[in-house]
């Protein structure tokens, strides 16, 4: 057999006989294999006990290009073969580098075909929104998310805008919020990108700027927002305009300054997409997505969002094929309803809709479980009975801590 026909288990396994020591082992990476038209799995087991370390990453043209599960990698059958030979050493994550959302992303996905590795924290881990909270409401929001089982907030509204005008407090707010057990999971930038006034888009762009260079002092990397809408009659009111050109020239445009921030502070801008706004279907966020092929630029888990009243009765295969595609893409998830007339029609509280919300919590119990579960669109006084409600969806033992 000619060498270069060679498999690299065959090659290993002829120098570990040439070296005949026991202290012999070979590190065995589960995507260069492809590279060389050879089949993973099998290498593991012709390797056997030579296997003494795995790296893990994934591969689409080049090894390491896309994260782990997005490739050609078969994850299931890698974690079979070392099953088989007995393999119960370290997995190490050699892929890109990443923030810690999307690295968290990747273990989250390890522990799914490697169910023996531990989790890092109990699911569901819940949050709320801080917009009922006025300026200087630290001691409340705390007292009431103590009181609610809430462990995470999106900041947002006048605590938001305490912390914008005063960046210099915002580390020992951070050091209050972590002290009483409540994590940042992100901060509630929401601003309309592409409005009709320029003075206001203009702004709208710098309150979000503004928002990702503090994130970091907040003790979080994520700054979520709406694109926006073309109507002049309010922010949450559909236009014609939304589909046009000029729409997505200036939407592109806001992009491209706030990317330039979040590169720079190290931050992450996450779109929230909305039937009413200019990004509103899968298909426009796959294209943002690969015009801005950045690490900082990610999405918020909403499928409620994308359900017009023409998708409502399609809604099981539509929220599939949105939690399969952007599966590694999303940093924070809400949990919320569908009216029965779609998204536009309104968006309650959760479980007092139209929404099928087993598959969603599956997914996000089984695949993402890092992410923290942000209780939206419901007052304070109503978390309650809305945790109970997702407990009971996703046969949880009801009123236990979270």
């Amino acid at each position: 057999m000619p060498p270069d026909d060679k498999s690299i288990a065959e090659r290993i396994r002829e120098l570990a006989a040439r070296v005949e020591s026991a202290a012999f082992g070979c590190t065995f990476d589960l995507a260069n294999p492809l590279r060389r038209g050879l089949d993973p799995p099998t290498e593991i087991r012709a390797l056997g006990a030579l296997v003494r370390r795995v790296h893990v990453k994934d591969t689409l043209v080049r090894p390491g290009d896309v994260r782990p599960g997005r490739g050609r990698v078969d994850f299931a059958a890698c974690a079979q073969a070392l099953g088989e030979i007995g393999y119960d050493g370290w997995l190490t994550l050699e892929t890109p580098r990443a923030l810690p959302p999307l690295v968290a992303r990747d273990l989250s996905f390890m522990r799914t075909v490697f169910p023996s590795l531990a989790g890092s924290s109990a699911w569901p881990r819940f949050g709320a929104f801080s917009y009922e909270h006025a300026a200087g409401e630290w001691e409340r929001l705390v007292a009431d998310f103590d009181r609610l089982g809430v462990q995470a907030v999106q900041l947002g509204s006048e605590l938001l805008d305490e912390c914008l005008d005063d960046p210099g407090s915002a580390a020992e707010r951070r050091a209050f919020l972590e002290e009483h057990g409540i994590a940042v999971a992100g901060l509630a930038g929401y601003r309309n990108l592409v409005s009709p006034d320029a003075s206001v888009r203009e702004a709208n762009i710098h309150h979000l700027a503004r928002c990702l260079e503090l994130a970091p002092s907040l003790g979080t990397y994520v700054v979520a927002t709406e694109t926006g809408t073309r109507a002049a009659t309010g922010d949450w009111t559909d236009s014609p305009e939304n589909w046009g050109d000029q729409a997505w020239r200036l939407l592109n445009d806001a992009l491209e300054t706030l990317l330039e921030v979040a590169e720079r502070t190290g931050a992450i801008l996450a779109l929230e997409a909305h039937v009413k706004n200019v990004l509103k279907t899968q298909g426009q966020l796959l294209e943002l997505l690969e015009r801005y092929p950045t690490p900082h630029l990610q999405v918020v888990c909403d499928p409620y969002n994308y359900l017009s009243r023409h998708l409502v009765p399609a809604q099981e295969r539509a929220t599939a094929e949105l939690l399969d595609r952007f599966e590694d893409r999303f940093v924070i998830a809400h949990l919320k309803d569908v009216d029965p007339l779609g998204a536009e029609a309104g968006s309650p509280a959760f479980g007092t809709g139209a929404f099928e919300q087993g598959p969603y919590l599956d997914f996000l119990r089984e695949r993402r479980p890092d992410l923290p579960l942000i209780l939206e669109h419901l007052p304070l006084e109503e978390i309650p009975a809305a945790i109970e409600r997702v407990r009971e969806v996703a046969s949880l033992p009801l009123g236990a801590p979270a």
